[in-house]
């Protein structure tokens, strides 16, 4: 912290098994910072978010905006504005692209947003970083990210930007994860690695001895505890807090005193089964502690609210009371506190103590509140329904949310998204209706996969692949065209021979009505064509590329065949102009080209000096 003051960013990667006391060091750090004078950025990962897009930035640039739940939109953007303003001065690119990252529609006060899906996810992982960069040139910044073994790609990606830019800022970035999360920080010159052991005799006596108020306990017991505990820190406290909050042992002045023998005290065998105990003997507060464990190791009040079937007055003693026994920590006051979970293994503890159906009807409760909830993603809805075993409605979530990752370039979250999707499809039988539904995810999913992995790659030929084996029991689909394209794509990228399957497409495309399949069709016999070396027919097939493409109808052909058949056909015919002898022609093409792909960019772009200039490097 003393170098990140000085301006001489780092990085520390904080390692353990769960219970070994991360985040207990964690909250050690920020109390021992808490007067000087600085900047604290939380994001806390979730295993209910590990495939939402940025969702650890979203929770904290609202909590740090100080969004109200009856706030309107134009109030939303107001605070949004003010807390920009603290870190650049000029937020005019910043707050439109921060906006639609929380939900929030700017097109009136800011406009439309003129950029590809990947243009905007790259320059708001560039905003974010600038934000935090000029916030430390303020102040310094402690910057956690806490339990980054769930953390999403994207979050995973701003981080890895941020540990690039952060060498000479006052920034010091502090992250936590358990040893199975798989990172490249390791190599970089500001980061700090530090692996938590399990505790020695002498530390697990000291925790003992803080819990139990310096008061003395029989050694048989102290040596049970030291014993069963095995060095975790967690499993020392929580079992030492058993013991104290059973009935077996007496204060006696200063010392307590077993009320029997020690064999007759039933000391809890593992971390899971000493947080089990002491939420049993919380019976009373059990059902909340429960109920709020569905919801996630964060939950608010509010929510809470409208699933608990207690009164608010209940409702509220048992938070207290919970809150009072260290099991969860409240932030703010109710109705608009929220709530955290002491650890991530007392939410598991509490979820999984509850029966299957009474589970299944919280979280189906829990669907029903949230589906009307404007920012609550997609993925969450799908979590909860499947949990509730709401199938049909899971799938339809999580297919909702492959297609939000997909406009959002998040394609890796995709990836995982369709997978759910077609996971739960398949567990419903051989109906043909999930076929064909499994069918349409297969084909999504694939289009993720080019992004992720590659046309050529193996799980990339296995989406179409499988796609193409339902269209069988399916019959006539729309669906079948991309499956086939996706089947020659993945061909021609690795070498294999692909006239047959291009013949097959090309057929099937000039079957339609509709012109898009054979605009792809058209591009693909192009390409062919080419590397055929018949330049000539190439140049005919793309000027009949362009003549048949209609913007208004085929600008979404991108996100069903991973290209858009016009830049592509463009870039072909320039090819194909300089190879045939026309190289003016063809740097026009180019030109052309590359005011099509910068649109929307910074003006700069639009100059004719730097696209001449751009154009002749490239040629």
């Amino acid at each position: 912290w003393r170098q990140s003051q000085a301006g001489e960013g780092q990085m520390v990667f904080l390692s353990g098994e769960a219970g070994m006391g991360k985040s207990r060091i964690t909250r050690a750090v920020l109390d021992s910072i808490a007067d000087a004078d600085h900047t604290r950025i939380v994001y806390q990962c979730s295993p209910y978010h590990a495939d939402s897009a940025l969702h650890p930035s979203i929770e904290q640039l609202r909590r740090a905006a100080g969004f109200g739940a009856g706030d309107r939109a134009d109030t939303q953007l107001d605070k949004l504005e003010d807390l920009l303003r603290q870190g650049v001065d000029d937020i005019g690119a910043a707050v439109p692209l921060v906006a639609a990252l929380l939900g929030l529609d700017g097109a009136a006060r800011y406009g439309v947003i003129q950029m590809t899906p990947q243009q905007q996810r790259q320059r708001t992982l560039q905003a974010l970083t600038d934000q935090l960069l000029g916030l430390a040139s303020k102040k310094p910044i402690l910057y956690v990210v806490e339990d980054a073994h769930w953390i999403d790609p994207t979050t995973l990606e701003l981080l890895q930007l941020i540990i690039e830019r952060i060498a000479r800022a006052r920034v010091l970035v502090l992250v936590t994860a358990r040893p199975t999360f798989e990172h490249q920080f390791g190599g970089h010159p500001i980061v700090t690695q530090l692996a938590l052991n399990r505790l020695g005799r002498p530390q697990t006596l000291a925790i003992i001895g803080e819990l139990s108020g310096g008061r003395s306990m029989p050694q048989e017991l102290i040596d049970a505890i030291a014993s069963k505990t095995d060095g975790v820190p967690l499993f020392v406290e929580e079992l030492t807090k058993t013991v104290l909050e059973s009935e077996f042992l007496q204060l006696d002045g200063d010392a307590f005193v077993l009320r029997s023998s020690v064999q007759n005290l039933t000391i809890p065998a593992s971390l899971h089964d000493s947080l089990m105990a002491r939420l049993d003997r919380l019976e009373s507060v059990k059902e909340v502690a429960q109920t709020a464990a569905c919801i996630g190791r964060e939950f608010d009040y509010q929510l809470l609210n409208k699933i608990s079937p207690l009164s608010e007055t209940e409702l509220g003693q048992a938070l207290t009371h919970l809150s009072d026994a260290e099991l969860i920590f409240r932030r703010g006051k109710p109705p608009d506190a929220t709530y955290t979970f002491k650890h991530a293994l007392v939410q598991d503890a509490a979820h999984e103590s509850l029966l299957k159906s009474k589970r299944q009807q919280i979280h189906g409760r829990l669907v029903a509140a949230l589906v009307d909830e404007q920012e609550v993603v997609p993925e969450i809805l799908a979590y909860h329904a499947e949990a509730a075993g709401l199938l049909e409605q899971a799938i339809g979530y999580w297919q909702q949310a492959g297609e939000s990752g997909l406009a959002r370039s998040a394609f890796q979250e995709s990836v995982a998204h369709f997978s759910n999707a077609i996971r739960l499809t398949r567990s419903l039988g051989d109906e043909v209706k999930w076929q064909e539904k499994e069918l349409e995810l297969q084909v999504a999913l694939g289009q993720a996969l080019i992004a992720t992995k590659g046309y050529a790659a193996d799980e990339t030929g296995n989406a179409f692949n499988r796609a193409l084996e339902l269209t069988k029991p399916v019959g006539s689909t729309p669906f079948r065209i991309p499956a086939l394209y996706g089947r020659c794509a993945a061909l021609y990228v690795s070498s294999a021979p692909t006239r047959a399957s291009m013949d097959e497409f090309s057929a099937a495309a000039n079957d339609q009505q509709d012109t898009a399949p054979r605009v792809i069709a058209l591009r693909m016999q192009a390409l062919e064509e080419i590397h055929s070396g018949n330049f000539p027919k190439a140049l005919q097939l793309v000027d009949e590329t362009l003549r048949l493409y209609e913007p208004d109808q085929h600008n979404r052909l991108a996100w069903r065949y991973a290209h858009d058949p016009r830049s592509a056909a463009l870039i072909y015919k320039r090819w194909l102009l300089w190879l045939l002898g026309y190289p003016d022609r063809a740097e026009a093409i180019g030109l052309e080209c590359f005011r099509r792909f910068f649109s929307g960019s910074r003006p700069g772009w639009k100059s004719r000096r730097v696209l001449q200039s751009t154009w002749q490097m490239n040629i």
